[in-house]
Formats: structure tokens, C-alpha cells, sequence
């Protein structure tokens, strides 16, 4: 508790009761000399309102932080001390950049009297020392070391910072003595609204939009994360017929059942989606910025068709403002759209479209075992017990995305700002810290769980309900995968010896509860899941699926027949498609 003799509050309670005050319930951090008085803080303040979690390291705190706040839509909060802390921070900050997540960093700095004078992980800068201020200025959408007589005015800036325009993160350096040092009272402009809620889009733009849709014959509304389970976006593409296709990056940002879902469009995406590209002649981006992932494999349709894209902040504005338009005219966009279209209407996703064309033995294999495909066939009818996915780096998130039919009440997501292995494992324990309800499955490789598995032993403390599939071919397959194709086959600093994922998960887990598992053949694989599934007491588990086999994943730059090829689904007319009221829409 704060002294009775003091009336005034130091930096550190101060920045504590703003971010309780703000709604803020966690802080992912790992302390350090230099944050210390921020962690005391929050233990004497706020221990009942901000649970303060101990991550493993730095970079998974910014992971799960960079978690929380996708799946929340509301700012997260990490924090680190210095030096080394600081550095390892970075990486899931450069990925909040990239992908416009709104996250708080609070990182501790050395005294500020010992700033160029051999401070212990000084980063004022100069000849022999790294500047933190340039660092975060290359990484943050904000940074600014923090001084008492700034602070109110500087916590401001972050917080606005991190939701305004395309969101993102911001940092503020606060050296350790100010962390103690007195600040006036908060004052009346300051407002530290945590909601990252949609912005505006100006009139004249939804005009253009709206003229372009009643001149269009073919168009196509692509949803990226920002919208995912947006109401109004699901009722408007069923009244106007327009078909929508999602992400690599949130690939159940639209119902997958949905009568208008087309497919996934990008590199591991859907041959018919990337065929209606041909005809289409107007392309509404909600959400995405239609970075080379995702257009990379139809960039030569694209190049001529015009595109609308929307950012994080307003995706959802254009569709409130074109329902509005079509409950007024309900002939404004629809044009005839419903009799054009039908022929490119997906088919479900649950089977592959083609087979694997090419096999080979792994890296360390047998002539038997399991393929990525056969254990992604496998867990199909176990996917609708889940609400959250997260898919990581390579070959098997790949394949998750193409073939994976998803439950419409769920949501997914892919890491492709910075594209770190292993982020999926950390940000899952955000994303289930944000929701509590439910259980998530994370689809990973060997080689993201060694460079982020440790954090599994967070999940374990905190009995959270996430399973992690971990697909085991003792190598980096995505890049054994190019290095056969562009390099002819010279495999190098590609694989390592066998590790067994399911005795360190043992190790990780103690005496705590964690369902453990090793699985080679597609019985036992059922087996499991079903087993992990049926358990009572809310815990993570962790299935490792002996990958013995190679495969071609479905990825446009090692395989073009993914897109190239025609599809074969033609089917329904549109006379046959039902009818599904509003309400029913999910």
C-alpha cells in the first residue's frame, strides 16, 4: 500500500493505476534490476486487478502480449529490463509492427546518471554502446525515454499511438531512478483508452466504393483478421451475392460454411479462388494489406483489377455503411451478382485438392510413418472442439492452412509480419489468457518448439486448455523443402538429431499436469486427441507426430499446380444454395 504520509505518487504507481484504471489484466514480462520497481508496484497496487506473469523469456512475453491483443482487440502490455531483456523483446515487437497490433512496451533503463558512463547495459548510445532510442524508433510506431515531468504527456502519446491509423506498438524507456521519482497528479486530458475500436472512413471514399460495386460484375470482398466474425460482413456477402475469400494470415476470419466463403487466396491458398481472380474485375480488401503472401501467388490478376483496401482501424466501416445501402436499395449492389457467380463456389475444405506429388523420406526416417497430409486428415473431425487456432512457421502450417476446414465460432491466426518460428507457442497463452472459454490448438514444427517450447512450462502453470501439435521430422522442412527444389538437393544446415518433444514436455511439467504423447502411426493419433479431449481438468497437452515421410507442401513457390491448375468445383446452381435467415449466420 501506498504510504499515508506521502500525497503524491511515483512514476511507477503512477503508470500502474493508469493501466489498471485503463483495463489492462495483464503484464507479460521477465523482471530485472532495472524494472523492479515496476513489478513492486504492481504487486502493492494492482496484484487483485493485473496478473504480473513470469514468461521464460522476453521474446515470449512480447509473443504473448502481441496474442493477447489480436485476439482481445484491446491493448496488451509487456515489459522487460535492460540489455539483453530489452534486445530480446524486439523480436515480438517487430512482429506487432508489421502485423498493426496494439502493444505497451516498459522496458527499464539504467539510472539516468549513468547514462554514457559505463552504466551496466547502457543504450544511451556513443562509440562502444548500442542507442535504444534509434533501436525503438526502427521498431515502434512510438518510443520516447520517459521523464517525470513529461510522463502523463508521453503515456498519452504511446497509448493513442498504439490505435490510431494502423495500429501498432509503442515503448517507453523509463531509466530506474525515475521509476521512484515523484509525478504530479493525472491530469485532466489524459485518457488512456485501451479499446483499439474501428476508426472512420471518409465519404467520398465509400462513394468510389459504392460506384464501384454497381459498375462490377465480378467481385470479390477479401476479410483479413480485423473482421473476423463480423455479423454485418456475413449477412451483407449472403444479400449481395459477392463472394468472400480470407487470409493465410486468419484463414477463419470468415465462416468457412458460409454459402459465400470461396476459399483461402494467398501461397498456400485455393486454386478457386486464385481461377475467379481471371474474371474478377473489382477486389474490397477488409483488414489486409495484401502483402506478398497473400497476393504473391495471383500478383499477374491482380496487377490488373481494382483493388479497395481498408486497414485494421476502419475494415468493418465500409460494410456497416453498404448494409445501410442495401436496406435502402436493395438493388444498390447486388446487380445480378447472385446468377454470376455461382460457378466459383468452394467446396468444403475438408479434403485435399490434389495429392501429394512428391515423396520422399525425412531427414532421419522409415519406410512407414506418417505424412503431414494423413495426420491433417485425421484431425479434421476433432477441429470443431476447438476456438482457437494458431499455426506456425513451415511446411505443416502450410498444409494446416490449405486444408483445414475451420468451425465457424473460431478464430485462427498466422504470423506473417515477421514470420518468427515459434510464435505461435508463446502468443497461444495470450490468446487464451484474453479468452478464457475454450480450448486452442497450436500446429507447429520441431524446430519452432526448440526455439520457443520453454514457454509451454507458462501454459502448464497456468492449466491452460491448448494443445500443441508437434509435427517431428528432425529438420527445418520448409527450407529442406527449397533447398530440394532450387538447390538440387544439396541438404545443408537444414536438419539436426532426433530430440524426443514428449520426454522434455514430462521434464517441463513436473509434478503440474500435462498430457503428454508420442505418436507414429494415424490410430494412435485418434487415439489421443480423443483421449486429451475427453479430459475433465483444464490443462495443455502435447501430441508429437513422427513425421517419417516428406511431402510437396501446398505452397505456390515449390508447388504453382496448388493455384494453376482449374478446380473442380463446379457445383450448385444458385437456385440450390439455401436460403439461411440473418440469425443463423454465426
Amino acid at each position: 500500500m501506498i504510504s499515508l504520509q506521502r500525497t503524491e505518487l511515483t512514476l511507477a504507481e503512477a503508470l500502474t493505476l493508469a493501466i489498471r484504471d485503463a483495463g489492462v489484466s495483464h503484464v507479460f514480462g521477465v523482471s530485472g534490476a532495472n524494472i523492479e520497481s515496476f513489478h513492486d508496484a504492481l504487486f502493492r497496487l494492482a496484484q487483485h486487478d493485473i496478473t504480473s506473469l513470469l514468461c521464460k523469456s522476453e521474446r515470449g512475453a512480447s509473443f504473448m502480449a502481441d496474442g493477447f491483443a489480436r485476439q482481445s482487440g484491446t491493448l496488451a502490455v509487456c515489459c522487460s529490463t535492460s540489455g539483453g531483456g530489452m534486445m530480446n523483446l524486439a523480436v515480438g515487437l517487430a512482429e506487432s509492427r508489421n502485423s498493426g497490433i496494439p502493444v505497451l512496451a516498459i522496458i527499464g533503463c539504467p539510472p539516468s546518471g549513468l547514462a554514457g558512463r559505463g552504466a551496466f547495459q547502457d543504450g544511451s548510445g556513443g562509440r562502444d554502446r548500442i542507442d535504444a532510442e534509434l533501436l525503438w524508433q526502427a521498431v515502434a510506431k512510438y518510443s520516447t525515454t520517459v521523464t517525470p515531468a513529461k510522463f502523463w504527456l508521453q503515456l498519452q502519446q504511446a497509448i493513442k499511438a498504439t490505435r490510431e491509423g494502423f495500429k501498432g506498438p509503442a515503448v517507453l524507456l523509463i531509466p530506474s531512478d525515475f521509476f521512484n521519482a515523484p509525478v504530479t497528479a493525472r491530469p485532466a486530458f489524459f485518457a488512456a483508452e485501451t479499446s483499439t475500436g474501428g476508426g472512420t472512413v471518409p465519404a467520398h471514399q465509400l462513394y468510389q466504393l459504392e460506384l464501384a460495386l454497381r459498375r462490377s460484375r465480378h467481385p470479390l470482398l477479401i476479410a483479413g483478421p480485423a473482421v473476423s466474425g463480423n455479423r454485418e460482413l456475413q449477412h451483407f456477402s449472403f444479400t449481395s451475392g459477392i463472394p468472400v475469400a480470407t487470409t493465410m494470415e486468419s484463414t477463419a476470419a470468415f465462416p468457412h460454411h458460409h454459402p459465400r466463403f470461396m476459399g483461402v487466396l494467398g501461397v498456400a491458398g485455393h486454386r478457386n479462388v486464385h481461377d475467379y481472380l481471371r474474371t474478377c474485375d473489382l477486389v474490397v480488401s477488409l483488414g489486409s494489406q495484401l502483402e506478398i503472401m497473400t497476393r504473391g501467388a495471383a500478383q499477374e490478376a491482380l496487377d490488373s483489377i481494382p483493388i479497395h483496401i481498408y486497414h485494421t482501424s476502419t475494415a468493418s466501416a465500409p460494410v456497416s455503411n453498404l448494409i445501410r445501402l442495401c436496406e435502402c436499395d436493395p438493388n444498390s449492389v447486388i446487380l445480378g451478382l447472385r446468377q454470376t457467380l455461382v460457378q466459383f463456389r468452394s467446396a468444403p475444405l475438408s479434403q485435399p485438392e490434389r495429392a501429394p506429388t512428391r515423396r520422399r523420406l525425412a531427414a532421419t526416417s522409415r519406410e512407414d510413418g506418417m505424412t503431414t497430409t494423413e495426420a491433417l486428415q485425421l484431425l479434421q473431425p476433432f477441429v470443431p472442439h476447438f476456438n482457437q487456432f494458431l499455426f506456425d512457421a513451415g511446411n505443416c502450417a502450410a498444409a494446416a492452412a490449405h486444408l483445414l476446414a475451420l468451425p465457424d465460432h473460431a478464430r485462427s491466426h498466422i504470423a506473417l509480419g515477421m514470420g518468427g518460428m515459434g510464435y505461435a507457442i508463446a502468443a497461444a497463452i495470450g490468446m487464451r489468457l484474453s479468452q478464457p472459454e475454450g480450448a486452442t490448438l497450436v500446429i507447429c514444427g520441431d524446430g519452432a518448439f526448440l526455439m520457443e517450447g520453454l514457454e509451454i512450462h507458462t501454459a502448464i502453470e497456468l492449466k491452460l486448455r491448448i494443445l500443441y501439435l508437434v509435427f517431428n521430422d528432425s529438420q527445418h522442412g520448409m527450407c529442406v523443402s527449397r533447398q530440394r527444389h532450387f538447390f538440387d538437393d544439396r541438404i545443408f544446415c537444414t536438419t539436426y538429431s532426433t530430440v524426443n518433444f514428449t520426454e522434455l514436455t514430462r521434464g517441463l511439467a513436473g509434478e503440474n499436469a500435462c498430457y503428454c504423447a508420442q505418436v507414429t502411426d494415424a490410430g494412435s493419433l485418434h487415439a489421443c486427441l480423443d483421449e486429451y479431449l475427453s479430459q475433465d481438468e483444464a490443462m495443455p497437452g502435447v501430441i508429437e507426430l513422427m513425421i517419417t515421410q516428406e511431402e510437396l507442401p501446398a505452397f505456390f513457390p515449390l508447388n504453382s499446380d496448388i493455384v494453376t491448375q482449374r478446380s473442380s468445383r463446379l457445383t450448385q446452381s444458385e437456385d440450390e444454395l439455401p436460403l439461411i435467415p440473418e440469425q443463423g449466420l454465426r
